[in-house]
């Protein structure tokens, strides 16, 4: 089987069971992970009574989405999170270039590492028929963060994170689930410029 070179340097992040986030750079220090809206505000992580609570955390906020991927507000006049399902399989970003669309590719299943990354083709998997509108999306930061929603956004030495650029405009967010062979499945989440 033919390998795709760029799938080779994928970096691979996973949750530790919750959903994880898409966030901008300029909101990134605001996320609180499972630790108090109010000290993320300040840079501080302070415990909550109820890190599921909306009110209380970012993550509890993060966890309230039902959908596979939807978007959510922290502040006022920044671009949404942009937050990625509950199950905690493993991630990664692929794109047509450093600044042009991208897709999330979630790991379902498959035989091993290097057969997932060859169908990892970002024209081809862009191609495919199938995909639904989630929303659409008005990005003004050009910086992006994907990572598990427990993490504090002020706080990221030693935590699992990839970082990938989008040219801000408007987006629209679409899902496909996709099987390439009745061995590997996985979810993909497309965010490409209208």
């Amino acid at each position: 089987m033919k390998m795709n070179k760029r799938a080779r340097k994928l970096k691979w992040i996973g949750s530790l069971g919750g959903p994880s986030v898409i966030i901008g750079a300029p909101l990134l220090k605001l996320w609180s992970g499972i630790g108090s809206v109010e000290g993320a505000g300040r840079g501080e992580y302070e415990e909550v009574e109820d890190s599921m609570d909306p009110q209380q955390s970012h993550y509890g906020l993060a966890c309230s989405v039902e959908d596979p991927i939807a978007s959510v507000r922290i502040a006022e006049g920044g671009d949404a999170v942009i937050v990625i399902g509950d199950l905690p399989d493993l991630m990664t970003v692929i794109g047509e270039s450093r600044y042009g669309n991208k897709i999330i590719a979630k790991w379902d299943y498959g035989d091993s590492t290097e057969e997932f990354e060859s169908f990892l083709d970002y024209e081809r998997l862009n191609q495919l028929n199938g995909w639904t509108i989630n929303f659409d999306i008005q990005l003004e930061d050009r910086k992006f963060y994907l990572l598990d929603a427990t993490v504090s956004g002020f706080d990221l030495f030693g935590q699992d994170v990839i970082i990938f650029y989008l040219q801000p405009g408007h987006y629209q967010v679409s899902t496909l689930q996709y099987q390439p062979n009745d061995r590997t499945s996985m979810l993909l989440h497309r965010i490409r410029r209208n």
